[in-house]
């Protein structure tokens, strides 16, 4: 059953959905890509997006904490997890939704005690990716993270 205040994200011909989609798009620098096994639960990919905002003299950094939801992302990141690893300069352009903060103590380090602020999203999808200043064709492993989902 649908509530009354909420919008159906699909047709009347389809199958109605009861969520609302935050999504937000930008450009940004990907760093920390790993597997987390949470304690309970399946083990998930997960990457930290540094992404661009502000002037292009004066730019700044927001950091988002993403799991990654979608197949393409993920045939992508995995793909990209060397040059992460390295530290070479991996620039995307992305695609999140379900953008939330989350409040933690911090454990270890200077400020232990302290609270801290993480930017929680899931990655749905990359549009664009760089290593080093050249740019990789990622059609091929989107094509190869579809092809793969219509078999399954």
């Amino acid at each position: 059953m649908q509530n009354a205040d909420t919008h159906p994200t699909s047709t009347p011909d389809t199958k109605t959905s009861d969520y609302f989609n935050l999504h937000a798009t930008g450009i940004g620098y990907l760093r920390r890509a790993r597997h987390v096994t949470p304690d309970s639960g399946d083990t998930y990919l997960a990457v930290t997006i540094a992404a661009l905002r502000g002037r292009r003299d004066r730019h700044q950094y927001t950091y988002f904490d993403c799991i990654v939801a979608g197949r393409q992302a993920q045939a992508i990141i995995r793909r990209l997890m060397p040059d992460i690893e390295a530290a070479k300069p991996v620039l995307v352009r992305f695609k999140i939704g379900d953008v939330y903060p989350e409040l933690f103590i911090y454990r270890v380090g200077p400020r232990q005690g302290e609270p801290g602020t993480s930017i929680k999203a899931r990655l749905l999808k990359i549009e664009f990716a760089m290593v080093g200043g050249i740019a990789l064709d990622i059609t091929g492993v989107a094509a190869a993270a579809d092809a793969t989902r219509a078999h399954a």
